[in-house]
């Protein structure tokens, strides 16, 4: 389970939600979660793309100045 929350722990939870919201609501919250979800999911895949665009082939770069820094001091 996520956050190491038991099973217990989740029944306590939706009794609380299902006391305060009531039956009626609970299909309306959860699909409001749903789509938050969602959406935070396309936000970090947009925020990847785009550290991925900045940072481009990185580690190819660290290589290659690795192995001058290795020429330059005669390290193998």
């Amino acid at each position: 389970m996520p956050f190491n929350i038991g099973v217990q722990e989740l029944l306590i939870i939706l009794i609380i939600v299902l006391v305060f919201v009531g039956v009626s609501r609970v299909p309306d919250i959860g699909g409001v979660l749903g789509k938050a979800v969602s959406e935070f999911q396309q936000i970090k895949k947009e925020i990847e793309k785009e550290v991925k665009g900045v940072t481009g082939n990185m580690p190819f770069r660290l290589d290659k100045l690795l192995n001058i820094v290795k020429m330059i001091t005669g390290r193998k």
